[in-house]
């Protein structure tokens, strides 16, 4: 008996990791697409951005909202919107978790292009602090 339970005890710590939230992050230009897990995102656009501009003072802090595609396999992509004050913040799709957490440069920074503005999906960057990215956060559900 102690051994069937010291095999189950084993077997369920093993399967712990599995279990866990997993968070995944990339970076990426307009036009571009990463692989995360089992789907693929593509940042398409940034639709709209009335952030508050640096070193002003705003009655309310505005809104940025972009556009992205996401697939799994080679299922038709479907075009999702994220905002970074408004709903949605966040979109679900097979099982993954998308955030919306951060676009920059913030309005009155210089940046460059439109072309050039970048995506990130939660996680270190290795850009300049003038490029424009969008940090977005990918969890699988367990």
């Amino acid at each position: 008996m102690k051994k069937l339970i010291l095999i189950t005890s084993l077997t369920i710590l093993a399967a712990l990791p599995a279990l866990a939230k997993h968070d995944d992050s990339v970076t990426l230009q307009v036009g571009r697409q990463k692989t995360v897990g089992k789907i693929t995102v593509k940042f398409v656009a940034v639709d709209s951005d009335s952030r508050c501009p640096i070193n002003v003072s705003c009655v309310w802090a505005g809104n940025a909202r972009v556009k992205i595609s996401v697939w799994k396999g080679k299922r038709h992509a479907n075009d999702l919107e994220l905002n970074s004050n408004l709903a949605p913040k966040v979109v679900t799709f097979e099982g993954y978790d998308i955030s919306f957490v951060d676009l920059t440069p913030k309005p009155g920074e210089e940046r460059s292009t439109l072309d050039d503005r970048r995506v990130q999906l939660k996680g270190p960057s290795k850009l300049s602090d003038a490029t424009p990215r969008l940090t977005l956060s990918i969890s699988k559900h367990v």
